[in-house]
């Protein structure tokens, strides 16, 4: 039997967010290193993924078992998702257990009681980590409870772990400070997986964008910088925002009722989607658009938004946050926002809207070049399997 890579995780598998879709990347990539890999999740298993012939549930050809109990108390829930050694001992046949050589743990599965499993047995600790949220997207700030235990863990217990996965260089840079073991791994794609652009003819310019309305994406900048453009440029545009119904912009947005009334039929809010239907809108759209603010939790992270946008062929408008100045260029494969501001976005915008369909052809096969030289999982291959061979021999 080969050796055995558990990845742990809270997040749902199969999904269609970016955990799942992290997941997934980077378990193809690990089972390409030679593992066998088994994603854990805490999350109800799909009868739609589930193999007569095998006896298995398994999303593409990553097998996942589900360690979820329904019907607990909130306290027994939390024994549930941190109690490591009953989770392998439900989920694992005694020669898995076995041949078991490593747990990757995304971030928030990291715990001292993994900490203390791992030391009895003498694993390897792996720990992914994606996020470093700053204290303003929490209410009271610094004083949150969950903002305090967040931060303390990618601080101190985090660095024991030893062996860290980071989204960015800002995480990888802070944990080879810590005397960590880093592997560098911006968000994974199957680059395959992405439905080919459909080139729709100019005008009108169709600007996209999807994710929930939180502080962390700063989208009432990009509609008050739509909301700048004369009529004569608002005839020529289309918005589509997906992942929210119109009534929860218009009261979570400051001057949202304001500057959806200025849009009018230009805006379309079309409410939570799938993952498919993400893509079937993308092979539509001409730009993403996406704006953050440069803080520890835009450069801690990276938005997973935009390799999966540049995949389907789209290119992006976005500010430079995280490592996004590496990877995107100026009419290349997208257009940049110079300041967080409704005035500097209207003037990308209007970039937008002068690109002929000659040009905007190119920067549409770019972007699909650049995710598939960049952000495409077998990329990384080779020097996974370095990094997972030096862990073990180690």
């Amino acid at each position: 039997m080969k050796n055995i890579i558990i990845i742990y995780t809270f997040s749902p598998f199969p999904g269609g967010d970016a955990n799942a879709n992290r997941i997934y990347a980077m378990a193809l990539s690990m089972q390409d290193a030679g593992y066998k890999v088994i994603v854990l999740t805490n999350t109800l298993a799909n009868k739609a993924y589930y193999n007569k012939t095998t006896g298995q549930y398994a999303y593409k050809n990553i097998e996942y078992r589900s360690y979820y109990k329904p019907n607990l108390s909130r306290f027994k829930r939390i024994i549930n998702r941190y109690d490591i050694k009953q989770i392998l001992k439900s989920t694992l046949k005694p020669t898995e257990r076995k041949n078991v050589c490593l747990i990757v743990s995304s971030y928030k599965n990291y715990s001292i009681i993994l900490r203390l499993f791992s030391k009895r047995y003498k694993l390897p600790e792996l720990v992914d980590v994606t996020e470093w949220h700053s204290s303003f997207q929490f209410n009271f700030g610094r004083f949150n409870l969950k903002y305090l235990l967040h931060d303390l863990k990618n601080r101190f217990l985090i660095p024991k772990a030893k062996n860290v996965i980071c989204v960015s260089k800002y995480l990888e840079n802070y944990y080879k400070l810590r005397k960590c073991n880093t592997f560098y791994l911006p968000p994974p794609i199957v680059i395959n997986d992405y439905l080919p652009h459909t080139l729709p003819h100019l005008p009108p310019v169709t600007f996209f964008y999807a994710g929930s309305i939180q502080k962390k994406d700063f989208i009432e900048i990009a509609l008050a910088g739509f909301a700048m453009l004369n009529k004569a440029e608002k005839e020529k545009i289309k918005i589509i925002i997906a992942g929210c119904d119109k009534e929860t912009l218009k009261e979570q947005l400051p001057n949202g009722k304001k500057l959806i009334n200025n849009l009018g039929n230009i805006l379309s809010v079309v409410g939570r989607i799938s993952k498919d239907e993400v893509e079937q809108y993308l092979s539509k759209s001409h730009f993403l658009f996406l704006l953050r603010p440069v803080a520890r939790y835009s450069k801690a992270g990276f938005p997973s938004k935009i390799p999966e946008a540049l995949a389907s062929g789209v290119p992006v408008i976005v500010n430079l946050t995280s490592d996004l100045g590496n990877f995107i260029f100026e009419f290349k494969n997208g257009i940049i926002v110079n300041k967080l501001a409704a005035k500097e976005f209207a003037i990308a915008v209007r970039k937008a809207l002068g690109l002929t369909e000659e040009k905007f052809t190119t920067m549409s096969n770019n972007a699909h070049l650049s995710a598939k030289e960049n952000f495409d999982y077998t990329n990384y291959n080779q020097t996974m399997e370095k990094y997972l061979n030096d862990i073990l021999s180690a």
